[in-house]
């Protein structure tokens, strides 16, 4: 059950959210080449899409980035333009707004050196800055589960698709291998039996955790149910679950049995809507 407290106004929590992740954009925690060159973003491109266990192998065909020339494409949350920069390369129209200008600095650095165009900015996911009926395609991967009022955004992915348009949604999925291993890493560490669920997944949902800055304040975890409910207002919505990661022997694992097993109890619960 997720409290009004956090599905509610906060606005000192979205502050923290925005802190946590300038300090570390999304994507940047792995890369060790310089920042801002075209190293740099070939080496989190690789690690995004290619690289056990970070890779997210399925996504450039479920979310069809290669679907989209020539329609006006919105991701929220873009990050360091990973994602948005597939759809750019692909010949969509591409927008792109993160919370944090840290991020939006190493994107607009990304289409730089990627000769991409695409208009990149600082914007709230609550409150988007965008006409009604302005976006074929509004994107959004593992973003939403750490806004305060995740309803509120994904009134507005709706406001903003001209009728017909997709959503393509990604956000942390409950009943997931992953969720009950991360309440088994709590029941076994006596350090974090005095931490509520809610923190325990605040905790161990994001690996880039700031030693001297600021932790993740917020994760927000769903069922199917849970996560169809937000989409009541478009006129179509599927929702299906992909990605596993089974930590030592996991890359030893044929994909015949983790692809099935991802598809039951997988982290990244997808929803398509259509508006």
């Amino acid at each position: 059950m997720i409290t009004m407290e956090i599905e509610g106004e906060n606005p000192s929590l979205k502050h923290n959210v925005k802190a946590f992740w300038n300090t570390t954009p999304c994507g940047t925690f792995l890369a060790t080449r310089k920042p801002g060159t075209k190293e740099y973003f070939a080496e989190i491109d690789r690690l995004r899409y290619y690289c056990y266990p970070y890779a997210y192998s399925y996504l450039p065909k479920v979310a069809g980035f290669s679907e989209y020339a020539g329609k006006d494409v919105l991701e929220i949350g873009c990050g360091v333009g990973t994602d948005l920069s597939q759809f750019a390369k692909n010949g969509a129209n591409v927008t792109g707004i993160d919370l944090t200008e840290a991020a939006i600095e190493l994107a607009k650095q990304r289409f730089d050196v990627m000769k991409l165009n695409g208009n990149l900015l600082t914007a709230d996911a609550e409150n988007l800055p965008f006409k009604d009926n302005s976006f074929d395609l509004v994107y959004s991967f593992g973003v939403l589960h750490h806004t305060p009022n995740t309803q509120r955004a994904i009134n507005e992915v709706h406001r903003t698709l001209k009728p017909g348009g997709k959503a393509f949604i990604m956000l942390y999925h409950k009943t997931s291998f992953e969720y009950l291993t991360l309440l088994a890493r709590k029941a076994i560490n006596p350090s974090r039996w005095k931490w509520t669920v809610q923190e325990a997944i605040n905790y161990e949902t994001e690996m880039n955790k700031n030693k001297d800055g600021p932790t993740n304040p917020l994760t927000k975890t769903y069922t199917k149910k849970e996560g169809l409910n937000f989409f009541k207002g478009f006129s179509k919505a599927t929702a299906h679950v992909y990605w596993i990661r089974i930590p030592k022997i996991g890359k030893y694992i044929p994909n015949s049995l983790t692809y099935p097993l991802s598809r039951l109890i997988g982290w990244h619960l997808v929803i398509e809507a259509t508006k």
